[in-house]
C-alpha cells in the first residue's frame, strides 16, 4: 500500500510554525485500487495563563490557609477548570482555589475546542508559626 499527500509531500506539523492544513490523500492498495480523499488538520494554540494579577498565598502553622488566585486564561472560551494536587488528585473546579496546605498544585484548563492545557505547578509553602512580638493592652471603663 502506498500513500501520497497533495499538494505537499511529507508535511510535518511543527507547533512553533503550525498552521491549518488542507490536503488531499491518495492511497493505492497492493491490488491497484486507488482512493482519494481530503483531510483537514486544524492547529489550535493552547490556552495560556496571564499571571499579572496572580497571588499565591502561603499557609501558616501547618494548616490549610493557602490560596492561588488572580490567574487570567487567554485562549478560546468558555473554559472549564480542574485543579490537581501534587498526587494528581482533582481538588477544585474553580479558577481560584483556597484552603490549601503545603504542596504543589496544577490547573488543567479545557477550552471550547476541548483542548486541555496544564498550567503550573504553583507551590504553597508554610510561612511558619505566628510570632507575637508585642501586645498592648488597655482597659477602658
Amino acid at each position: 500500500m502506498s500513500e501520497k499527500y497533495y499538494p505537499d509531500s511529507g508535511v510535518e506539523l511543527n507547533p512553533f510554525t503550525a498552521r491549518n492544513y488542507d490536503r488531499r490523500v491518495r492511497v493505492t492498495s497492493d491490488p491497484g485500487c486507488v482512493g482519494i480523499d481530503s483531510i483537514y488538520v486544524d492547529y489550535r494554540h493552547p490556552s495560556i495563563a496571564d499571571t499579572t494579577n496572580l497571588v499565591v498565598s502561603p499557609t501558616t502553622c501547618g494548616g490549610s490557609t493557602g490560596a492561588i488566585q488572580g490567574l487570567t486564561i487567554i485562549g478560546d472560551p468558555p473554559f472549564s477548570y480542574q485543579w490537581l494536587d501534587d498526587m494528581g488528585n482533582p481538588i477544585s473546579g474553580s479558577i481560584n482555589i483556597y484552603h490549601l496546605s503545603v504542596g504543589s498544585y496544577t490547573i488543567q484548563v479545557t477550552d471550547s475546542n476541548n483542548c486541555i492545557t496544564d498550567i503550573g505547578p504553583f507551590s504553597i509553602i508554610d510561612a511558619g508559626d505566628v510570632l507575637i512580638d508585642h501586645v498592648d493592652y488597655s482597659s477602658e471603663h
